[in-house]
């Protein structure tokens, strides 16, 4: 998987749930990690990531200030991805809580992302106007499989239509300048 986002030109990245998996991570050389909802409590964990000096997609799904702050007091010298998130497979669009991002923004002062558990794509190019910086998605070739994920999932085209919205967003936004454009002139 590796060399194949290398030669598409992907960012490969990986969930790190136990000290294996970060051996695994650091021999691959991988330079991002993710780190699940359920273990933004692993200080054990936290503390072994945080001397890889790796940039870290840390997801929020369940935790609260205090332990988020402390997740981030343990990885403070790692650049911090947070990512909203709700714990729910799948996720109702009505519990999805989209204004948490800008309060996590607001409360951490980091950048922040969205792990869309929602179906369809409407939560995650609301997240893109509420100015994530990235997206995590999980992906199907099939949202009729059996299974508990493929529901939720985004297939080629979900995925396709999302990138597509992102790159509009950044053209849409302009400059914010106030003065007329050269074009209107």
């Amino acid at each position: 998987l590796k060399e194949y986002s290398k030669k598409n030109r992907i960012d490969f990245f990986c969930s790190v749930f136990d000290k294996k998996s970060l051996k695994i991570i650091n021999k691959l050389e991988i330079k991002y990690i993710k780190i699940a909802s359920s273990d933004l409590n692993d200080d054990i964990l936290l503390r072994k990531i945080a001397k890889t000096k790796k940039k870290v997609f840390l997801s929020t799904g369940m935790a609260n200030e205090l332990e988020i702050k402390n997740a981030l007091n343990i990885l403070k010298n790692n650049k911090i991805i947070l990512m909203h998130c709700v714990s729910l497979y799948p996720c109702p669009l009505k519990l999805a809580n989209l204004n948490r991002i800008n309060t996590l923004k607001e409360k951490f002062k980091k950048m922040i992302g969205y792990s869309d558990h929602c179906s369809g794509v409407s939560a995650a190019i609301t997240s893109i106007n509420m100015g994530v910086q990235a997206i995590e998605k999980h992906f199907t070739d099939n949202k009729y499989r059996k299974g508990f994920d493929h529901a939720l999932s985004a297939d080629y085209k979900d995925l396709k239509e999302i990138v597509e919205y992102a790159k509009e967003f950044k053209n849409i936004k302009g400059s914010g300048k106030i003065n007329p454009s050269k074009e209107e002139i």
